[in-house]
């Protein structure tokens, strides 16, 4: 259940952090549940890092019957490098490890801002979407977007 790893890692945070979870409750899909917890456990790891912004938003998004989406917001945070940066920051670290662990699993993007424009770069994505995106409206925070497909 998607709820229930989330209220897990919502303990994790700590009492410093506010999260909400948005339509998770009864939700679930297929996936190796192993990859999937130790990836948003580094998600998570990253939001800690940024601990001046303290209010996570975690909801399902489900635009139409081909795939389901994941997105975890922190609220206020955002990136201090542009989207070409943000592309380059996936060959070291813990982005890396994020990219092996989530191939084959779902695709994976991010959503920020940088000196106020606003992208979103996919990292993880089908082959007729671009790896840079800009966005024509301003996002909340700094934003991990999984698609899962049915």
């Amino acid at each position: 259940m998607l709820e229930s790893i989330f209220l897990e890692y919502q303990k994790k945070l700590g009492r410093k952090f506010s999260v909400d979870l948005i339509k998770l409750k009864g939700r679930s899909f297929y996936t190796d549940v192993e990859k999937f917890q130790e990836s948003v456990g580094r998600i998570f790891e990253e939001i800690k890092k940024r601990n001046d912004a303290h209010k996570i938003r975690i909801e399902v998004v489900e635009p139409n019957a081909e795939f389901i989406e994941l997105k975890i917001t922190q609220l206020n945070s955002f990136a201090n490098r542009s989207a070409k940066e943000m592309l380059e920051e996936v060959d070291d670290g813990d982005f890396k490890i994020l990219k092996e662990n989530l191939t084959n699993l779902c695709n994976w993007s991010i959503e920020s801002s940088y000196e106020k424009e606003s992208y979103r770069v996919n990292y993880l994505r089908s082959s007729n979407i671009q790896e840079i995106e800009k966005l024509n409206f301003a996002v909340d925070g700094f934003i991990h977007i999984l698609r899962f497909y049915k």
